[in-house]
């Protein structure tokens, strides 16, 4: 099964887009309604199979796809304000992967 929720304890992350690849990156401490227009990251041209948070950095995140592709991201210590659309790290792979770990 696709690994696509994931939280620390700063941020939860879940796909947002169901075939562009977006995932939002949550504050916890926000709560209420979401905005109209959530600010995440972004780049992935297929569905985002799996989600990791890095344990020893909590901004630090990576998101696996169909594209079979793999981006690492680099979250704000305030959290998303704005879309991410570059990647600190993208990798391809040779096939879609289901799960990705730090």
């Amino acid at each position: 099964a696709d690994e696509v929720f994931k939280a620390n304890s700063k941020f939860f992350a879940v796909p947002w887009t169901t075939s562009g690849g977006g995932v939002a990156i949550i504050d916890l401490k926000k709560v209420g309604k979401m905005p109209d227009q959530t600010p995440m990251v972004t780049g992935h041209t297929d569905g985002i199979t799996c989600v990791e948070f890095n344990p020893f950095d909590e901004c630090m995140v990576a998101t696996g796809s169909r594209d079979c592709t793999v981006k690492v991201w680099k979250v704000p210590e305030e959290g998303l304000t704005a879309n991410i659309t570059t990647p600190l790290h993208s990798f391809v792979l040779p096939k879609k992967l289901t799960t990705i770990g730090f």
